[in-house]
């Protein structure tokens, strides 16, 4: 959830800390407490009713605990999907965007485009989602399990960017005279 957009949150917190128990599991090596409620009509952005999933979340290591709370909005009703899987997908919404776009960003030159023109930033997006795609394909589907292992995907990223440009100059020929006239 955005930080400027928590109207509706505000509005939702005594219905979670005076109301609701939470319901309190352990999965590994944390332990969850979650609330999750239906029916807020508050956000005048969304044409339905909205269900507001809170996973409040204490990692346990060896050395210390390490606490996290997450919110997640939806139109899904808890018939549709249970606490439990909105809280998979809350995560995996994360795990999209610090392993996707932080690939992209390091490997991929994503931070900067060369040019303002919408579609050239339009074209210079999918160009890069595209190769990216194209990478991880190859990463998880061609490479033996063995070599997946020891070649991460920007061990890849540079090798590959080593294997094209070591062979550009052949792919270049040398340039011909023009021809007389």
């Amino acid at each position: 959830m955005r930080a400027g957009n928590r109207t509706i949150l505000k509005k939702s917190r005594p219905a979670f800390f005076f109301r609701e128990q939470p319901v309190i599991s352990t999965q590994g090596n944390k332990q969850l407490a979650r609330w999750d409620l239906e029916g807020f009509t508050t956000w005048p952005q969304a044409a339905e009713t909205i269900r507001i999933v809170r996973s409040h979340e204490t990692k346990i290591t060896r050395q210390h605990s390490e606490t996290s709370d997450w919110f997640w909005l939806t139109t899904l009703d808890q018939k549709q999907a249970s606490t439990d899987t909105i809280c998979r997908i809350g995560h995996a919404r994360w795990d999209i965007e610090n392993q996707g776009f932080n690939y992209l960003v390091n490997y991929l030159a994503f931070d900067h485009c060369f040019h303002h023109h919408p579609n050239a930033i339009l074209a210079f997006c999918l160009i890069n989602f595209i190769a990216y795609i194209l990478l991880q394909t190859f990463h998880r589907f061609n490479l033996k399990p063995q070599l997946r292992k020891k070649l991460h995907l920007p061990a890849l990223i540079h090798e590959l960017a080593a294997s094209f440009w070591n062979h550009l100059p052949a792919l270049n020929p040398k340039p011909r005279a023009p021809p007389d006239l």
